[in-house]
């Protein structure tokens, strides 16, 4: 099952969190804690038109999925643990946002447990 981990947010066009994420990331990183036999795969996602699927996407959702990764293992959970890549905007919650909502909702970090 997908889990959207809510209120991770990035600067737009960045894999840089807003200070607001961190309580996001913290219930992220409590939950592998308290569950170490548990592996994720981080699944980073961008708000881009569909027409734009360039390598720049690309590299932008893999390194917001990165990011979540690097976080939980500076803080403690193992690396065997967790897999991440970038899905671009293969993925659009909304394929024609309409609203800076919808633009948020796209560019999102998920994770899948996978063990």
């Amino acid at each position: 099952k997908k889990m959207t981990l809510k209120n991770l947010k990035f600067k737009q066009g960045s894999a840089e969190f807003l200070e607001s994420s961190l309580t996001s990331l913290k219930l992220l990183l409590d939950f592998l804690i308290l569950n170490e036999e548990v592996k994720i795969e981080i699944r980073g996602h961008v708000n881009s038109s569909l027409e734009e699927s360039s390598n720049k996407v690309q590299k932008l959702s893999e390194n917001r999925a990165k990011n979540t990764y690097i976080y939980l293992v500076e803080n403690g959970v193992e690396k065997e643990r967790l897999i991440y890549k970038g899905l671009g905007n293969t993925e659009m919650v909304y394929p024609d946002p309409v609203n800076t909502s919808q633009e948020c909702a796209n560019r999102r970090v998920e994770f899948i447990i996978i063990d």
